[in-house]
């Protein structure tokens, strides 16, 4: 039966059974088109037999599959160079196989001796899937913002059952993510950076499995925008900073120092032979083209400094603290420098002329 393009099968099984013994083991068949199927029959040491007769009903009635006897082995029309049957076990290979071999199979076994033995069981005839594809969103997306539906197809679609993994892990639904009730579609909204990565859909039937792979891409950021790099440097040594941001696609980035935007736009700020007037504050901006958003990183605080300097500057404190201060004087005193040592003291008389 064809319903909307795709071949349903009804699977149904029915085991004869004639003298208390089977004829065919429990189970449907499975084949493939193109392939070939065995039916084998599972009846120890009934056989031979005198008479094996196959038919084929597909609900249109008895068809004639192959018949033995002692007279030899006739196929029936449309089966010619398609089936062999055992003599010994009345088993039958059914070769090329064709969506409209999908039935029922009924055979019927007369030994030499003993009574009649049938059995009937079903044949279920799938397409090999091909063509196995996943179809996404055509427009840019945005965290957040955005929706995504995945659809996986395949040309052969017969009987398929699904599968959705990401990264080869199963998917599985939540708050934003549904599947349709065949599993055919996925549906993520809104997507988030999270959802960034591969998803896989493996397709199965029972002859054949593929798998599509989609690469899906959400566009978020900036996100976490900060600066790497030295707080301090001598003079004359070179700077290198570096700004850094979560983006899809990657940031672009501009620098201001001390308020004063620069024409520096990489990731990348760097300075050769510091002076210090590279003293400062750093920022960094960055960018995405795609959300429109943009962030800017904490201040970086970068000090230039002069090992000579400091130097000469440690010296000179060090010899202002060991000069020794001048004495305290009164002014109440009078102070005599270069004075000879006083002798004995002098005797005054009354000198004549």
């Amino acid at each position: 039966m064809e319903a909307g393009g795709q071949f349903i099968i009804t699977l149904t099984l029915l085991t004869g059974l004639c003298s208390g013994q089977a004829v065919l083991p429990p189970g449907s068949v499975n084949g493939a088109v193109g392939g070939s199927v065995m039916f084998n029959t599972d009846i120890g040491s009934a056989g031979p037999f005198i008479v094996i007769t196959w038919n084929f009903n597909n609900g249109s009635g008895p068809v004639p599959v192959a018949t033995v006897n002692p007279g030899g082995a006739t196929p029936g029309p449309g089966y010619e160079g398609r089936v062999s049957v055992s003599t010994i076990t009345g088993s039958l290979e059914l070769k090329q196989l064709t969506l409209g071999d999908t039935g029922t199979y009924t055979v019927t076994l007369i030994p030499n001796s003993g009574g009649q033995l049938s059995g009937q069981t079903t044949l279920n005839v799938y397409e090999r899937i091909s063509g196995a594809e996943i179809t996404g969103p055509s427009e840019p997306l945005i965290a957040g913002n955005s929706s995504a539906n995945l659809s996986c197809q395949a040309a052969a679609d017969t009987s398929i059952s699904r599968e959705w993994l990401k990264g080869d892990q199963p998917l599985s639904p939540s708050n934003r993510i549904t599947f349709s009730e065949d599993k055919s579609s996925v549906s993520i909204s809104p997507v988030e950076s999270t959802d960034n990565g591969e998803y896989q859909c493996r397709l199965s039937n029972p002859v054949s499995t593929d798998t599509a792979s989609y690469t899906l891409t959400v566009n978020y950021g900036p996100e976490d925008v900060l600066i790497k790099g030295v707080t301090e440097v001598e003079v004359g040594q070179t700077v290198v900073l570096i700004c850094s941001a979560l983006s899809e696609p990657s940031a672009t980035f501009t620098w201001t120092v001390n308020g004063t935007k620069t024409s520096i736009m990489t990731a990348q700020y760097i300075k050769d032979n510091a002076t210090y007037g590279d003293s400062g504050n750093y920022t960094c901006v960055a960018e995405n083209t795609v959300t429109g958003l943009s962030r800017s990183s904490a201040v970086h605080v970068l000090t230039i400094g002069g090992e000579g300097l400091a130097a000469a500057v440690a010296v000179m404190v060090m010899k202002t603290k060991r000069r020794p201060s001048p004495p305290s004087r009164d002014p109440q005193t009078a102070v005599y420098e270069n004075t000879l040592p006083m002798g004995p003291p002098a005797e005054y008389g009354n000198l004549s002329g």
